[in-house]
């Protein structure tokens, strides 16, 4: 292993563990978006019954 294949590894495994925060980021977001529809839709239901 030379210095060139650790820098490589490195920084390997630093992009994958960024693309992974992002992608939980994203998750956490649609899931906050889905919840705040589907809170939406059960308000509207709830209006047309009253």
């Amino acid at each position: 292993m030379s210095y060139l294949d650790l820098l490589i590894k490195r920084a390997a495994i630093k992009a994958a563990e960024k693309i992974n925060e992002e992608l939980k980021a994203r998750k956490k977001y649609l899931k906050k978006c889905r919840n705040r529809e589907i809170l939406y839709k059960k308000k509207l239901s709830l209006g047309r019954r009253l």
